[in-house]
């Protein structure tokens, strides 16, 4: 939840949030920092390890989205099509969403569970240049979201803040 205070925003949720992405980022940096050589640190499982920290850090960034709109009472549909966009056109908040989905409901696909959502996932992926059977989507996902900065949750936060004000703008009075 936030406060407004003379025309400022205090977001608790994306303070916390900005925290956690933090230690998410300086856990891939530590990750990271032991591959010398690519081919060897994909043998030990490195970018596995990378690929399970970006998913937590999508997830967690759902959540904040979540929380958001939830609280300023706009529904999902409309609050992830507002904001910052990407430059393939989709918005950075679908964009993380459909990251998070994708971490948390990969291992379910097996089963052909949600078709249509997984055919959504796929073609959003696709469309960044990150597709979801191809090596580390999410690695990449982020790669594409963070740039022209290194791959890092951290560029995201001031984007999460840019949607924010945009959904309050466009949501009900406070």
């Amino acid at each position: 939840m936030f406060l407004l205070s003379e025309g400022s925003v205090f977001d608790f949720d994306l303070n916390l949030l900005s925290e956690l992405l933090e230690v998410i980022d300086r856990q891939l940096e530590v990750v990271l920092s032991g591959c010398d050589d690519f081919e060897e640190a994909d043998q030990l499982g490195y970018f596995d390890r990378v690929e399970h920290a970006v998913g937590l850090g999508f997830v967690a960034s759902q959540a904040y989205l979540t929380s958001t709109y939830g609280s300023l009472g706009i529904k999902k549909t409309a609050a992830l099509s507002v904001g910052p966009r990407h430059r393939e056109g989709q918005t950075i908040v679908a964009i993380i969403n459909h990251a998070a989905n994708f971490w948390k409901h990969r291992d379910e696909w097996i089963l052909d569970n949600g078709v249509e959502r997984q055919k959504t996932v796929r073609n959003l992926f696709e469309a960044i240049g990150c597709p979801v059977d191809q090596g580390y989507p999410l690695s990449c996902m982020l790669t594409k979201l963070a740039d022209p900065s290194p791959a890092s949750f951290r560029p995201l936060v001031s984007l999460l803040a840019q949607w924010r004000d945009k959904l309050r703008e466009s949501g009900p009075p406070l």
